[in-house]
């Protein structure tokens, strides 16, 4: 008996070993890029990535000019496209370029969206969400066109009161205008 179960195990084992062991149609693939170097008084932070309805991959991150800390008074919102699934990448775009912020004590003031009608390529249209003190933020598109942004805010500080959430279609957003318009 103790001989069938060793014998029933050789082909099972011997069929696992020829299925690891037979090249698949997809390769293992690990490929590291560098899209934002930090270099002399610029350093790359707060990355996300989405990928748009075209398909388009969008990376985008904060560059911070003079400083690091979430209190740098200059910090410019990148975007790098791709259209290849990241084999390539457009050169980096500048969709926020503030060497205005209102820095004051760790904090920056003003919550904005920013709409791109031509698969990112372009960011017309942008509007305050919030004028009051905010950190970092994420937002999403739902099914039926509603935007939802989840930011930190405060009323001093935007750490001082929590995180919050906005909720707004793209009427409230272009505010009376058309879309043929940008």
């Amino acid at each position: 008996m103790r001989t069938t179960k060793t014998s029933a195990l050789v082909p099972l084992v011997a069929a696992l070993v020829g299925v690891w062991s037979e090249p698949s149609l997809a390769r293992p693939e690990l490929t590291h890029t560098r899209l934002f170097e930090n270099h002399d008084q610029t350093v790359y932070r707060i990355p996300a990535l989405a990928i748009s309805t075209e398909g388009t991959l969008l990376a985008v991150c904060n560059a911070r000019v003079g400083s690091p800390r979430d209190d740098c008074p200059y910090i410019r919102l990148l975007l790098r496209r791709s259209t290849d699934n990241g084999k390539t990448q457009d050169a980096v775009q500048v969709l926020q370029d503030r060497k205005d912020w209102q820095a004051v004590a760790d904090c920056n003031y003003g919550t904005a969206a920013s709409v791109s009608f031509d698969d990112t390529k372009t960011w017309p249209l942008k509007k305050l969400i919030s004028a009051g003190p905010s950190g970092y933020s994420a937002s999403v598109m739902n099914k039926d066109g509603e935007f939802f942004v989840l930011y930190e805010n405060g009323k001093h500080h935007y750490r001082d009161t929590g995180v919050s959430i906005v909720k707004f279609n793209l009427e409230w957003l272009m505010d009376g205008k058309d879309i043929k318009d940008f």
